[in-house]
């Protein structure tokens, strides 16, 4: 600020009188205001940025924070579904090993008593059946040796001998392969056997276990939905993941412009105040800002009163100057001059009730404007209701009133 602008605000404060005052110009009383509402948009401005720029670190901190919170709220979301699929997938295993045990059971369990006599007469069977087949095997071999004895030059009766006893082997085999076929036809009729006869209470066990294994399998698909909606909840907190990582990522770009844009303006700061380099708080600055722009709030309203009061000593310095040179005009005889300074001494100051008692004479005789006349009659006894030549104007009043009506003049 100039030493022009600090001398017109401190002439104003100490109120030196007019003729103080006359060195101060109108021109000198707008720059200064003009300097002081200049400085004031200035400072107001620049806490206005440093106060957004604030309160945009915080929120873009706080939304980070949350983030963090949230992206730890999924990853524990997501600990605990892959745990429910390890336990899924442990139960599905679990599932299908009992399944097969009770498909086990269920192949097995028969009546005892008569699953014990029936593999008796199994065994039997199958030891019958390795001795028919030992006894085809030994006749095939005999068999072969006689055809290979027929081929040899041997005498005819022993051949024929050998043909005849040919004969008796190849019917003994026809008999053994036809008791060998109908043993393995009653082999397979006891283990048809063996698979149908179960008794009644272990086919209602059977009936329950298979009721249970029902349950069990209804239970498995059910494991398996769960499965799968447990994996496509998993893909969708991976996607959402991927959008909160990318959201995070951008929110500390913007961030970093910020606390940039916030070094720059604290440089302005610097530069524009002419703080000190040691000053640390922003809030001391602010405060000094504050108490110097109080104390021009004050100087400038001094300054403002004391103006006010400067132009209505003037007003009415300017006002009786009129008033009397209307009292001139009067006493030279010139009227109408008179009439029009009176005008403006009223204009100037609107409650000097002698002015409108002298105008209310002039518009009477020298103009004889009856309607003027009383309208400043009647305005000069409002302002001084207690006139000593009170009943003098009312009569004027009436006389006007009385010639008004009979539209005549009055000299």
């Amino acid at each position: 600020m100039s030493r022009r602008i600090l001398s017109i605000i401190f002439t104003a404060i100490l109120g030196l009188g007019i003729n103080s005052y006359a060195q101060v110009t109108d021109e000198d009383i707008q720059y200064a205001q003009e300097r002081i509402v200049e400085e004031k948009n200035v400072l107001a401005e620049e806490r206005n940025q440093l106060r957004a720029l604030f309160k945009e670190v915080r929120e873009i901190i706080k939304a980070a924070e949350g983030l963090k919170k949230e992206n730890a709220n999924l990853n524990s979301d997501l600990t605990k579904l892959k745990e429910t699929k390890a336990k899924l997938e442990t139960a599905t295993k679990e599932l299908g090993l009992k399944n097969q045990e009770l498909g086990d059971a269920v192949k097995k369990d028969g009546s005892k008593a008569e699953n014990i006599n029936l593999r008796t007469e199994l065994a039997k069977l199958k030891d019958i059946k390795v001795k028919l087949e030992a006894d085809t095997r030994e006749l095939s071999l005999k068999n072969q040796e006689l055809e290979g004895l027929t081929k040899k030059d041997l005498p005819k009766q022993e051949n024929v001998n050998l043909k005849t006893e040919l004969t008796k082997l190849k019917d003994a085999k026809a008999k053994l392969e036809t008791a060998t076929k109908e043993l393995s036809m009653k082999n397979q009729e006891l283990e048809q056997a063996i698979k149908k006869d179960v008794s009644k209470q272990e086919n209602i066990n059977l009936k329950a276990e298979l009721a249970k294994q029902k349950d069990l399998a209804t239970q498995n698909q059910e494991l398996a939905l769960a499965k799968k909606d447990a994996l496509e909840a998993i893909e969708g907190f991976k996607k959402e993941n991927v959008n909160l990582k990318a959201d995070l990522t951008k929110l500390k770009d913007f961030n970093a412009i910020l606390e940039k844009k916030a070094e720059e303006l604290y440089v302005q700061n610097q530069d524009l105040g002419q703080a000190k380099e040691d000053a640390k708080s922003l809030g001391s600055m602010v405060e000094y800002l504050n108490r110097e722009r109080q104390a021009l709030k004050k100087m400038n309203e001094q300054l403002r009163q004391n103006m006010v009061a400067l132009e209505e000593n003037m007003r009415k310095e300017k006002a009786a100057l009129y008033e009397e040179l209307g009292t001139a005009y009067i006493q030279s005889k010139l009227y109408d001059l008179a009439i029009d300074t009176y005008e403006k001494s009223v204009k100037l100051v609107p409650d000097n009730a002698e002015v409108y008692y002298n105008l209310g004479l002039l518009y009477k005789h020298s103009q004889s404007n009856s309607e003027k006349a009383t309208h400043n009659f009647k305005r000069y006894l409002e302002l001084n209701p207690k006139a000593k030549n009170r009943k003098e104007v009312e009569y004027f009043i009436s006389m006007l009133k009385g010639a008004e009506e009979r539209k005549i003049k009055i000299w």
